[in-house]
């Protein structure tokens, strides 16, 4: 973030996995791009893997939260992440994420192979979450658009058509 001369890190907790207990603490750290000071460090509730950060052009900022399938975000100004959206399952091993000029999050799932859009309302709040698929060289499914609002629990995603089945080898 030229703009704010910070540069934003992800460090992760370690451990977790089967049962074993984390070691450390995950926060999103902001580094003086001029001295390499650190300047803040903001703990994740209830730890997860920060995975990516986008930051706006108003100041605020984005961490992708892999393991706890949420968006936390940081305020301009503000002391401490909230949880920007969360879904566990559209947002599930949530990635990369991208800002662009339409105004909107963009949020990846490495584990689903999705890309999910997050409208971001005139508020700074969440808005829907619309999960977003494409066609893959050398796979012979079509991966379709849904968007998904106006409902609550859990539900299934769809499936996949089959344009042509491979020739017998």
């Amino acid at each position: 973030d030229e703009k704010a001369g910070v540069l934003w890190v992800c460090a992760s907790a370690s451990g977790g996995r089967n049962g074993a207990p984390f070691v450390g603490e995950t926060a999103l750290k902001a580094f003086n791009l001029k001295d390499a000071s650190l300047k803040a460090s903001y703990a994740f509730p209830g730890n997860g893997l920060c995975n990516d950060i986008a930051v706006a052009k108003g100041g605020t900022v984005y961490a992708a939260d892999t393991t706890l399938a949420r968006v936390l975000r940081l305020k301009k100004g503000a002391t401490a992440l909230d949880v920007f959206a969360a879904d566990p399952m559209l947002l599930a091993t949530a990635d990369g994420l991208a800002l662009l000029d339409d105004g909107n999050l963009y949020v990846n799932s490495v584990g689903q192979g999705t890309l999910n859009r997050i409208d971001i309302n005139k508020d700074g709040s969440a808005g829907k979450i619309t999960k977003r698929l494409a066609l893959i060289d050398g796979q012979n499914v079509v991966y379709c658009q849904h968007v998904l609002e106006g409902f609550t629990g859990r539900f299934p995603l769809g499936h996949h058509a089959t344009l042509a089945m491979p020739e017998a080898q």
